[in-house]
């Protein structure tokens, strides 16, 4: 049965210290939204770039490692100002030179709004979406500086954060945050990042004595395409009457048994909605566990950001709370040095 985690607290305490990633602005997608279902294969965005205001959109304007970058060809399989204004566009390299890749990604609305994506690794699929994704003709823009990189026969999964569902005690340091978290009975959840010899450290770790066990899920949502085996028709009369529950087939993102969602992990976790949005069901005309109900929504609004500043070991914690109060630290209490 669906725990009601609802009710619990969700307060979160930030420990030292650094948060790697790019920030997200406005409403353009996420780097793991940007990316295409096989990033081993097609690349992989690391940072987008929100934008308002008018604006050509011009590859010359970026160099890369191979110099200055030009536009390439890319088919589109989906176009903003259909039926569906939420739904992003499937692009892919024309060129079918496997050495062909985009670098940068530009999407731009007509009122304005743009995306830029960033890939590495040779990308040559992915997703874009316009700033607003409104209903507005949109145009998308693909630049590339030439340059091959070569990827090594092995690919190295990047390091995951120890967390309570992949052991918290995996050692004596990391056991000493599961022990504090639990024996914390204000705070639920602690989020640890520092520096070690083998690099980033981040430990995500959960009180369980009071919320139990922790599972990994991958918080993705790719919208079905007419090849998906589980119909998508958001439009049938069944998806469309006044009930909080639906069938599989109205799904609004793809199954994690259709498209794997993570290719580092050899388990291949759920999408973060399907283990959220997952119900039970008695009623005959639903498959038992088959049917998803809409996401109730965040309980908190709580946003925090952690800014490492180069040249010295010093932080920035800042963020919201839930009453919408926003503070700062530094660490140390020196910084900036």
């Amino acid at each position: 049965m669906f725990r009601d985690y609802m009710k619990t607290r969700l307060a979160v305490f930030l420990a030292v210290l650094a948060l790697p990633g790019a920030l997200v602005a406005g409403v353009c997608l996420t780097p793991e939204q940007a990316t295409n279902d096989t990033p081993l294969e097609t690349g992989f965005a690391v940072a987008i770039q929100s934008d308002q205001g008018q604006g050509s959109i011009d590859c010359s304007a970026f160099t890369g490692p191979g110099g200055p970058m030009f536009q390439i060809d890319v088919d589109q399989d989906k176009t903003v100002g259909t039926a569906d204004p939420f739904a992003p566009i499937l692009w892919s390299v024309r060129d079918t030179n496997s050495e062909v890749n985009a670098d940068v990604v530009f999407i731009g609305n007509s009122d304005g709004s743009r995306c830029t994506q960033y890939y590495k690794a040779n990308a040559r699929s992915g997703f874009a979406a316009a700033g607003t994704k409104s209903n507005k003709d949109a145009t998308l823009v693909a630049c590339s500086d030439g340059q091959f990189e070569e990827v090594p026969p092995v690919v190295v999964a990047p390091i995951a954060p120890v967390s309570t569902a992949d052991n918290c005690e995996v050692d004596s340091e990391s056991a000493k945050l599961q022990q504090a978290i639990n024996d914390n009975g204000k705070y639920d959840v602690v989020i640890a990042i520092g520096r070690g010899e083998k690099g980033d450290n981040t430990a995500i770790c959960s009180d369980t004595v009071e919320l139990g066990a922790q599972k990994r899920c991958v918080d993705r949502c790719v919208t079905p395409d007419a090849d998906s085996p589980v119909t998508y028709d958001p439009t049938s009369p069944v998806c469309t009457a006044d009930s909080i529950f639906y069938p599989m087939k109205c799904r609004a993102c793809e199954l994690s048994t259709v498209i794997d969602s993570d290719p580092f992990d050899p388990g291949s976790p759920q999408f973060c909605w399907e283990q959220l949005q997952k119900v039970e069901l008695d009623d005959p005309q639903y498959p038992p566990g088959g049917s998803f109900k809409k996401a109730p929504g965040p309980k908190s609004n709580q946003v925090w950001k952690v800014d490492e500043y180069a040249g010295s070991t010093c932080y920035k914690i800042s963020g919201t709370t839930d009453y919408g109060y926003r503070y700062a630290y530094w660490v140390p209490s020196g910084c900036p040095k």
